[in-house]
């Protein structure tokens, strides 16, 4: 969606992610409570369900949403689907607290300066520091990729940029960050596990 910007503002293209709760109202109204701002206020959008568009303390933007027809299943994420989340913030600690208090996040065990956000049975995102003082806090979803050189020659062939070059973890998991060709920066991963279907 293209939004205008609001006089003397700079704006960025960037993709917001969304996270399913069961009170937009009620969960706005903790996102405040707690030092947020709501940038876009609740909203009905007809056959889908309720939506806002927030953003936390540090300024990291993201939707929350309810469902007018329920969430699907847990299912793991397929090829082209978005498989991850993660949260760059100046404080890994203010910032779990925040999103577990008004998402229900349980702050799973946390390896170095980065802490994992669980919600039952399932690890749902993940949140770090950017290491670059010039970086503003924000989301970055990623999209899972079963050939990461393929894909980022392909981005770079259609328009877009390499902002973090292909990497590995020790676990063997592959990614890399990319632009797209208006400048929204995209996570790319190639995770260990083979994508399934859903359930």
């Amino acid at each position: 969606m293209q939004r205008p910007p609001a006089k003397g503002e700079v704006t960025k293209e960037l993709w917001v992610g969304y996270i399913s709760v069961p009170d937009v109202t009620a969960t706005v109204q903790k996102v405040m409570a707690l030092g947020g701002r709501t940038l876009l206020a609740p909203r009905q959008i007809p056959d889908r369900g309720q939506v806002a568009l927030l953003a936390d303390p540090e300024g990291a933007i993201f939707s929350v949403f309810q469902s007018s027809s329920g969430d699907p299943s847990d299912y793991r994420p397929e090829l082209g689907e978005w498989c991850w989340a993660q949260l760059f913030a100046d404080n890994v600690t203010k910032a779990t607290s925040f999103y577990e208090s008004v998402i229900g996040y349980q702050v799973k065990s946390t390896a170095g300066e980065t802490a994992y956000l669980a919600r039952g049975d399932m690890v749902r995102a993940s949140v770090s520091r950017s290491g670059d003082a010039n970086y503003k806090p924000s989301w970055l979803g990623f999209i899972n990729v079963t050939d990461m050189a393929a894909t980022v020659a392909k981005v770079q062939a259609l328009g877009g940029a390499v902002l973090v070059e292909p990497q590995r973890n020790p676990d063997g998991t592959e990614y890399a960050v990319i632009a797209d060709p208006v400048g929204a920066p995209v996570g790319l991963l190639k995770p260990t596990l083979s994508p399934v279907g859903k359930k």
